[in-house]
């Protein structure tokens, strides 16, 4: 068996096994666990301790797989088939452009966003993702890639926003020991927008080659990953790649504290309790923008996110209700049925 695949084993799965698998114990039935690698629609690609293997996931179970998860598996059939996902770890989550929830990875110990230098650059998207991270319970670190083309002047803004910042050229090698040593025994995800050298860092880290293709004349980087897919490190650990990602869209305004600290502590000692910090006088954010200490910028995106954050919450609440007053709509139909056929 793989060592890394053990590893994880032991650390996602030991602690469900008694609880998890014990309806599932038939001598007649061989079993194995594997993790998603790979897949959509049912079909998934698996790493199991035997090696690679696919497996079709039956039913209910089609559409509640993601990259990540770990499978139990029935293996006397071709393909394998999947008798149940096991409970998850944190697992990253967006909203999806049309209003669902997303799963973008599961099982994930950091997110690493990554960035170019240059003007790909946006301090608002970063804090989106650092934002969705923080939600999901996952650490986020900074990945500011293509530094062989000179070192950002923003770095200092980017340490600002409080995530750890990896500054890299993958094309070079430099910065990156770091980043192996943080992902040895662990999963990464890599997220951003589409041409910030996340395909270039994987196959780096991975031990594949550079791909000739992933830099465009004019300098900018190329759409290259098209699915989810998660990958082992050559060094240990796994990383999770994401394909580029145009909206980056809050479930919940649960994380926008903790990627604002320095606006929420202004927000705390406001002599006003209900103030909007927008226009009352003597409002403590507002002074530091004036004084200089606060930009303007960021405050704005407080406001945005924090929003927008908590309307999706909002909106979250009120489909889960409709759909629990459905659920048991369902069943009273159907006792009342059951009734008339009894009594005819």
């Amino acid at each position: 068996m793989d060592r890394y695949l053990s590893l994880g084993l032991a650390r996602h799965l030991l602690p469900q096994l008694a609880n998890e698998l014990t309806d599932l114990l038939d001598p007649d039935v061989p079993l194995t666990l594997g993790r998603a690698t790979s897949g959509a629609h049912g079909h998934w690609r698996l790493l199991t301790p035997d090696g690679p293997a696919q497996a079709l996931a039956p039913g209910p179970l089609r559409g509640d797989i993601a990259v990540g998860d770990w499978l139990v598996v029935q293996t006397d059939l071709d393909p394998f088939i999947v008798l149940r996902r096991l409970d998850r770890g944190p697992t990253l989550r967006r909203r999806d452009p049309d209003g669902g929830e997303q799963v973008l990875a599961a099982n994930v110990e950091v997110a690493w966003i990554c960035t170019a230098v240059g003007p790909e650059l946006n301090l608002r998207r970063l804090e989106r993702w650092l934002s969705i991270a923080r939600a999901c319970d996952v650490d986020a670190e900074i990945v500011l890639t293509k530094c062989d083309l000179g070192l950002s002047a923003e770095l200092e803004d980017l340490r600002a926003l409080g995530a750890p910042v990896h500054a890299i050229s993958a094309l070079e090698g430099s910065g990156l020991d770091a980043l192996r040593e943080r992902v040895r025994g662990h999963t990464a995800a890599l997220l951003g927008s589409s041409g910030v050298g996340k395909s270039t860092l994987l196959n780096v880290l991975t031990g594949h080659s550079t791909p000739e293709q992933a830099t465009r004349q004019d300098g900018k980087g190329r759409h290259t990953t098209t699915w989810r897919a998660l990958h082992a490190v050559s060094s240990g650990g796994w990383v999770i790649d994401n394909p580029g990602v145009r909206e980056v869209g809050l479930l919940t305004d649960a994380g926008v504290a903790d990627v604002f600290a320095d606006v929420e502590v202004l927000t705390e000692r406001c002599a006003w309790r209900d103030c909007d910090h927008s226009s009352t006088e003597g409002c403590a954010v507002l002074e530091a923008v004036d004084a200089g200490s606060l930009d303007s910028e960021r405050l704005s995106a407080w406001r945005k996110l924090k929003r927008e954050g908590a309307y999706q919450a909002a909106k979250g609440d009120r489909l889960a209700e409709e759909a629990r007053k459905q659920h048991w709509k369902r069943i009273h139909l159907n006792m009342r049925a059951r009734r008339r056929f009894e009594d005819s």
